[in-house]
C-alpha cells in the first residue's frame, strides 16, 4: 500500500519524481524496509538517531531534493535569490 502523501514530504517528493518506493531505494541504495520506515516516520527502527538523520539525508540527496524543495518541504519560508540581495532589504 502506498504511503499518503500528506503523511511525510519524502513521500511527496519521491512521488513527484514518479519513483516506485523500490526504485527510491534503489537510488539511494537503501533498503526498501528502511526507506518505507523514513517516509512513514518510523525513526525508531534504527539503530540511533543518528542513523536515522544520515539515512534521511543519503535518501533526501537520492531523490535530488534541494535546500529550496527541503525548506518549502518543511514548512518553512523560502526566497529567492533577487528576493535575498533586493536593495530594499537595505532599506
Amino acid at each position: 500500500m502506498e504511503a499518503h502523501v500528506e503523511s511525510s514530504p519524502l513521500v511527496a517528493a519521491r512521488l513527484r519524481r514518479r519513483l516506485s518506493l523500490e526504485e527510491a531505494a534503489a537510488r539511494a541504495d537503501l533498503d526498501v524496509g528502511a526507506v518505507k520506515s523514513l517516509e512513514e516516520c518510523r525513526t525508531y527502527v534504527f539503530p540511533s538517531t543518528a542513523d536515522a538523520i544520515a539515512a534521511a539525508l543519503v535518501y533526501a540527496s537520492a531523490l535530488g531534493i534541494t535546500s529550496r524543495e527541503a525548506r518549502q518541504l518543511a514548512g518553512l519560508p523560502t526566497t529567492t535569490v533577487v528576493e535575498r540581495w533586493s536593495l530594499r532589504r537595505w532599506a
